[in-house]
């Protein structure tokens, strides 16, 4: 769950817009004013909620430097209220902008409203040009330990620390299965740690995670140092204030079931983590909730239950795994996953088997699903498939002198004059699904196989046999931490 569209805002303004609309649709009373020119006191009398928010544009949040920026100038509203109105006096604080959000309670930062020193004859807008006031902020242990949230992502996270604070009850976040994906995302994104200099391998930053969020008995920390057993080496954090905020957000007291639940899922997020640097991402929730809402509005309501559904590229599952469907074949090149995912208890109504999509036989296929396909019956493919090239590790086929992954696809590209598509992971998955005979494809892809000149063959076999329906685009960003590059979902159908 999150904002919506907050990628396509280019001021404050737009930035105001997108909160103002997804707090109406949590608090459906909440109403809006800009007393004292605050970008908003926001009041629900239903939930007995005041607070304040603050929206900014392309600020950087992860700096102890722009928070404090942005806490000076609610400082600065928050003693004219109490000068001028203190019935008004909000409880909460909301700073955001389009990548980034953080909640203190008001109670936090209220004594800074008495110190005289301060220039109080400054504007809001201009407060953090007093040296004395952003001096006193970014030595304040709250401001320097803040946890940063993904507004995109986590607005469901936010709105539950809002009530907590506004309740007055400040409650550590716990770990779950449905966010420990995002939680260590999050670790590994935001928490530098190095060892001699160098960062952490794959497994590594697991089993510190692990180690820190499990067994935080095990892990000692001084000064920017942290020693645990589980590494000879002292390992050295990039910033202290950022893993003192992390580790205050959420609780490290599980019981020895707990542990053990968790520790279960640190394979997943290895492979995860791995899967990354070749191409496959993990998709975000708010962006596979947004596909089934394209989905519905092509194929109706009831799409999950009248169709056949087929992930060819299931991964670990989160395309499907938050939906049931009743008749769903998930497949994957790697057993793990399907492992994993029964022990999750992911999609139990699935049929869920290894398959090598690029290499493997037809007839290797699930009987039910080779007689939904040749009976002809409606099927659509739901996936995210890899999207590197060929040679990106895909490791279904390979040859050994050059490096390059050789697929049967592949060749069969290559001999039919697909051109470029032809060396392209994701082209392939289409290839093979079109020659099946599937002729509902909704999928995460790069748009280039709809525009680009290297693609006109591929493209002219694909629109001969099927068409774009409907899609959006966004940016890549959002699914890993990769370069920034246009990402899109489509709806290719045969269907009128």
């Amino acid at each position: 769950m999150g904002i919506n569209d907050l990628d396509t805002v280019v001021n404050e303004m737009d930035v105001q817009d997108r909160y103002r609309t997804a707090f109406r649709g949590v608090f459906s009373d909440m109403i809006f004013e800009s007393d004292y020119n605050t970008d908003g006191i926001a009041y629900s009398k239903k939930n007995k909620l005041r607070m304040i928010i603050e929206q900014k544009h392309l600020y950087d949040f992860s700096k102890l430097k722009d928070r404090a920026k942005a806490v000076s100038q609610i400082i600065k509203y928050i003693k004219v209220i109490h000068d001028n109105d203190p019935t008004k006096m909000p409880k909460v604080i909301v700073v955001g902008d389009e990548n980034e959000t953080f909640v203190i309670p008001v109670s936090d930062v209220i004594n800074y409203i008495s110190i005289k020193d301060y220039k109080w004859e400054l504007s809001a807008s201009s407060m953090y040009k007093d040296e004395v006031l952003m001096n006193d902020l970014m030595e304040d242990e709250t401001i320097k330990t803040l946890y940063v949230y993904n507004p995109k992502n986590e607005f469901k996270d936010i709105v539950n620390k809002i009530k907590l604070v506004n309740k007055g009850i400040l409650v550590p976040r716990t770990l779950t299965e449905r966010n420990i994906d995002r939680v260590f995302e999050y670790f590994c994104k935001n928490i530098v740690v190095k060892i001699k200099g160098k960062k952490l391998k794959d497994n590594d930053m697991v089993n510190l995670f692990a180690h820190i969020m499990l067994h935080p008995d095990s892990v000692v920390t001084k000064n920017n140092k942290l020693f645990t057993t589980m590494f000879k080496e002292t390992i050295t954090v990039g910033d202290i204030n950022k893993y003192n905020g992390f580790i205050q957000e959420f609780s490290r007291k599980y019981t020895p079931k707990q542990k053990h639940f968790f520790t279960a899922i640190l394979d997943r997020l290895i492979e995860d983590t791995t899967r990354r640097k070749q191409g496959e991402f993990f998709t975000p929730t708010i962006w596979v909730d947004k596909a089934h809402e394209y989905i519905v509005s092509v194929y109706g309501e009831n799409w999950k239950e009248e169709y056949v559904v087929w992930d060819p590229a299931w991964g670990t599952g989160n395309l499907t795994r938050d939906y049931k469907f009743g008749e769903l074949y998930v497949s994957t090149l790697n057993q793990s996953d399907i492992d994993t995912a029964n022990q999750m208890g992911y999609n139990p109504e699935a049929t869920k088997f290894q398959y090598d999509f690029l290499n493997d036989e037809y007839e290797k296929l699930p009987e039910g699903l080779r007689k939904a396909i040749e009976e002809g019956r409606q099927i659509i493919v739901l996936m995210n498939p890899p999207y590197g090239r060929a040679s990106s590790g895909y490791k279904g086929g390979r040859n050994s002198t050059t490096g390059t992954a050789i697929t049967k696809v592949n060749l069969d590209m290559v001999d039919n004059k697909m051109g470029k598509a032809s060396s392209q992971l994701y082209c392939q998955f289409i290839y093979k699904l079109i020659n099946v005979g599937v002729s509902n494809i909704c999928m995460f892809t790069p748009p280039l196989y709809l525009t680009g000149q290297s693609m006109k063959s591929f493209r002219n076999f694909v629109t001969d046999k099927i068409n774009f329906k409907k899609g959006f685009i966004m940016d890549s960003s959002n699914f890993a931490d990769v370069k920034s590059w246009t990402l899109s979902f489509s709806i290719l159908s045969s269907e009128k």
